[in-house]
């Protein structure tokens, strides 16, 4: 099913998840307790972590998320962390979980929970991703008989963890005995996850995945400490107490990190429906200091000009900070340190602007901005130690033509530009010719969202008619409008000039799916752009620029550019060319009185040849399997087109 459009909302400080302590006695509504299953392998559970993600976003203090990571798709591979709990296997047992990703939404059954087929039409308390958001409104708006109140302060130097919680009865429940449960947590655990674009914010520069909410351990052992006496409760506390849990430094060989901690607590009626609970973080670390921003950065520099970014300083800690060193490296290369001093309290923040000047080279980078030794000493949190940019140079442009078929698996191809992260390659090709070929995946991306695929840099300054082809494939989900403008900048992409500007049905190649499209050999189409307006220009950057509705794939392969093949769009809508691709004869159809020219990638003319007839059948299984332009001149102007050569 069609995942859900949700708000771009990320990070622990875009969620206000307060301790209420002491607990509060007037009577309210359920808060959400959110179990969300889930795996490192898992495709679509990044999409279930966003959706989860956005529940607790929209409802500060209401809701909370436990991620519990269990079955085959949370086995680990050789070299990657075990993420999995001695507690999950009982958890999910009881849900009747039959995929992944799946939640419980306080245990409850709705009456849409999976089903062997994965239908949501079944009683299990597990449900597909699609109805957590409704469901959870559903428990917050509903009344409790019990409120829940945690607070958590950890000693970073012991590293004893220390828990008060309070249960207290504003109604009667409805067993005789409930049971309080308290799960540990952790969040910023940076790690391995399939399918990490569909929550593309967590995604770090490195190609990991920064997992939130992850359950590390129960406090209060699989199924809580009971509660007696509970329908007859009404009014009184039930619970005042305190754990004390010492925290090991890792949890299956994953570090913990002290400052990362959350603790939530709820209580249920056996080990089933959950009625309330509530939740918070710990205290923060005396010394932690992180860089909120970097600043300054260029989108692009067409200019060897050095880049001084500035990065914001910012004190986390409960302490003063006086100084730390500001280290910073580009592509994962030399590291650079800068110290810094001054005076920082709690939470405040300074610019500090990178005195060594980065030299740019041509291509895509990533500039990785990191602070250590707050006020001389170990920084108590790393997760918030680093931030990272891109920026993107063209210095280079290229006066030979260009092609490009995605063969290489290295993506983007050499001295190519991403600038987003939508834009991926794929194994599979235009009309079943080549390896590969590039992917927007607009199937995941929410709407208004923009990824770039640029060009390498041309250079147009010599010969003339020059042209710009490339093949396309796309399917709508619905009706959505989808969008691909293939544009143009000849001032360093000041401004751009639209060259191919195509969305929605205008644009697919194939029927409509509500499944993640991936084209057939036949679902391309071929198409030509006129650059001869630019013939001259020495500077030109040309992009793809795809604009998603929330639609469906679009795929692109076999970009060429060249020189001396002019194009009339009249001419063109009248002359066919077939079959393409081709194995031996090319058929030449409505080009009476046409000389037409065949010429290689590189620009090279391999054929002339004189048509005089309507019909003409051009002799081509002497060549090379490749990719060819066909040059076509008449008196009434002159068209390219390219095909394919297969053997």
């Amino acid at each position: 099913m069609k995942k859900m459009l949700l708000s771009l909302v990320f990070g622990l400080s875009a969620i206000s998840l307060f301790a209420q302590y002491p607990v509060s006695t007037t009577p309210g509504n359920k808060k959400s307790i959110i179990e969300e299953y889930t795996g490192i392998h898992c495709v679509y559970c990044p999409q279930g972590h966003l959706i989860a993600h956005n529940i607790m976003a929209a409802n500060p203090g209401n809701a909370f998320l436990i991620a519990i990571h269990n079955g085959s798709f949370a086995a680990p591979s050789a070299g990657e962390p075990d993420y999995r709990t001695t507690w999950g296997p009982a958890l999910e047992a009881q849900t009747g979980l039959v995929g992944y990703p799946a939640a419980t939404i306080n245990r409850h059954s709705f009456g849409h929970g999976q089903t062997s087929d994965n239908v949501n039409n079944g009683t299990n308390t597990a449900e597909n991703r699609d109805v957590w958001s409704g469901d959870a409104t559903t428990i917050m708006g509903q009344a409790s008989y019990v409120n829940v109140g945690i607070s958590a302060q950890v000693d970073y130097a012991t590293r004893i963890l220390t828990v008060r919680c309070q249960v207290y009865y504003t109604g009667n429940s409805t067993v005789t005995s409930n049971k309080l449960n308290i799960a540990l947590l952790q969040n910023n655990v940076k790690g391995p996850q399939t399918g990490a674009s569909g929550n593309p914010t967590m995604v770090t520069i490195d190609g990991q995945y920064l997992h939130q909410h992850m359950l590390r351990t129960l406090l209060t052992g699989q199924w809580g400490v009971s509660i007696s006496n509970t329908n007859t409760a009404s009014g009184t506390m039930k619970v005042d107490t305190t754990f004390t849990y010492t925290v090991p430094a890792s949890f299956t060989s994953v570090t913990v990190n002290l400052a990362q901690l959350e603790v939530v607590a709820f209580v249920s009626e056996g080990n089933q429906e959950i009625i309330s609970g509530n939740g918070c973080y710990v205290n923060p670390p005396s010394l932690d200091a992180g860089i909120t921003s970097i600043t300054g950065l260029p989108t692009i520099q067409c200019t060897t000009t050095g880049i001084a970014p500035t990065v914001v300083l910012k004190n986390y800690g409960t302490s003063t900070l006086t100084s730390c060193t500001i280290n910073y490296s580009v592509d994962g290369g030399t590291t650079v340190s800068q110290p810094w001093s001054g005076s920082l309290a709690t939470g405040s923040t300074a610019n500090v602007v990178i005195t060594n000047a980065i030299t740019p080279t041509n291509g895509h980078h990533s500039l990785r901005c990191y602070t250590t030794m707050p006020n001389g000493s170990a920084d108590l949190n790393d997760a918030n130690d680093d931030i990272s940019g891109v920026y993107n140079i063209f210095t280079l442009y290229s006066a030979t033509p260009v092609s490009e078929e995605f063969t290489s698996t290295t993506f983007p191809p050499t001295n190519w530009v991403v600038d987003g992260t939508y834009w991926t390659r794929q194994a599979v090709s235009s009309f079943a010719t080549g390896v590969g070929s590039a992917r927007m995946e607009f199937f995941n991306a929410a709407s208004g969202t923009i990824n770039d695929l640029y060009v390498f840099g041309l250079n147009l300054a010599s010969g003339t008619g020059h042209f710009l082809s490339f093949d396309h494939a796309y399917a709508q989900y619905t009706s959505e409008n989808d969008k691909l403008q293939v544009q143009i900048s000849t001032n360093c992409g000041t401004t751009w000039t639209n060259l191919f500007d195509k969305q929605g049905a205008a644009l697919k190649t194939a029927p409509a799916t509500t499944s993640a499209f991936t084209p057939t050999s036949t679902q391309w189409t071929h198409n030509v752009i006129n650059l001869s307006a630019y013939d001259g220009q020495a500077s030109v950057l040309v992009r793809f620029h795809a604009t998603s509705a929330y639609g469906n794939n679009l795929y692109i392969d076999k970009i060429l550019t060249g020189v001396g093949v002019g194009i009339d769009e009249n001419l063109n809508n009248q002359i066919s060319v077939f079959p393409n691709p081709a194995t031996d004869i090319v058929n030449i159809v409505n080009a009476e009185n046409s000389t037409v020219m065949l010429y290689d990638i590189f620009g090279k003319l391999i054929s002339t040849n004189q048509v005089l007839n309507n019909n003409y059948s051009l002799n081509v299984a002497e060549y090379a399997k490749g990719t060819y332009i066909l040059k076509i001149t008449n008196d009434k102007g002159t068209i390219s087109k390219k095909i394919t050569i297969l053997k």
